[in-house]
Formats: C-alpha cells, structure tokens, sequence
C-alpha cells in the first residue's frame, strides 16, 4: 500500500470517527428509558430520549476506542443504533433544536448508507468511491453547530452533560 492511499484510509477512518463524535455531542454515561411513563411532562420525556441518544453514541465511540479494528457487524450495530436514535429525536424535537437535529439525522443517514454501501467494512469505505463525499461531509461545520446545540440545549433543560470522546 502506499503512503499516500495509507494515509488517506487514516484520513477518512479518522473522519467516521470524527462525524460519530460530532452526532454523539451529548455522549457520556447517564443511560435513560425510551418511553414516556404517565405523568411526566413532553420535556421530561424528551430528555429521556436525550439520554437514550446518549447510550446509542457511546456505543459508537466504544466501537472505536478498541485497538484492534472494529468488524462490521460492530460498525452496523453501533451506526444503526445511533441512527434509530436521531430519528426518534426528530420525530417532536423541541423548536429551539428542531434544525439541528434534521442535520444530525442527514448527516448520521449519509454515514450509514456510506458503510452500507462498503458492507460495513472500515478498509473499503476509507479506500473507496464514497470516502471523498463522506470526507466532506465530516468537515461541514454545521454537524458541529448541530452538536454544541443539542449539548447546551441537554446541558440547560436536562441537567445532561456530555463528557469528552476520544477520537
């Protein structure tokens, strides 16, 4: 392999890693029930869900915090789940996070269907035809403006602060 396609398979693993810290901008270690019991306000189960987004991320950064690469089958799981999770997030998100949560879901739905298309393999999707648009896709400053408003938004309705990744 050569330096230059070595490094660009670096690059490109190093920017799914980069996007999945990103989406998960509420990681950290609070885990929450995905339903709403009776009784408890829209915000409160909204938050629920938060928190439900929150385990769903920090599978995704386990999956890539290991030494030893992740298979594909760990890519698909901790992907999908993540992806689940946003959509529930969209489905009534609060007005204030409404936009920010649509580009968190594009975003995660572009990265999934980036690994599907690589049959979830880590090496062929750094290597192949999809890696330059997810690159730019990783690099699109409003994942990040996205992320900081879903973390102050967590931070100030839900007490939920997130820790920092590693990526």
């Amino acid at each position: 392999m050569s330096t230059r396609t070595g490094a660009r398979r670096t690059g490109t693993a190093c920017a799914a890693v980069g996007l999945a810290t990103l989406i998960a901008g509420c990681s950290g270690e609070q885990s929450a029930e995905n339903s709403e019991p009776a009784g408890v306000s829209a915000e409160a189960a909204y938050c629920q869900q938060v928190n439900a987004f929150k385990t769903a991320s920090n599978l995704v950064a386990t999956v890539f915090s290991s030494s030893t690469p992740p298979t594909a089958a760990m890519l698909q799981n901790a992907f999908t789940g993540m992806q689940t999770q946003l959509h529930v997030l969209g489905a009534n998100p609060p007005a204030a996070i409404k936009a920010d949560i649509e580009v968190m879901a594009t975003d995660i739905d572009a990265v999934v269907t980036a690994f599907s298309n690589n049959d979830w393999a880590l090496s062929t999707l750094t290597t192949g035809p999809d890696a330059a648009a997810l690159q730019q896709r990783l690099n699109n400053p409003a994942a990040a403006t996205a992320s900081n408003d879903l973390k102050a938004w967590a931070a100030a309705n839900c007490g939920i602060t997130s820790a920092t990744v590693a990526s």
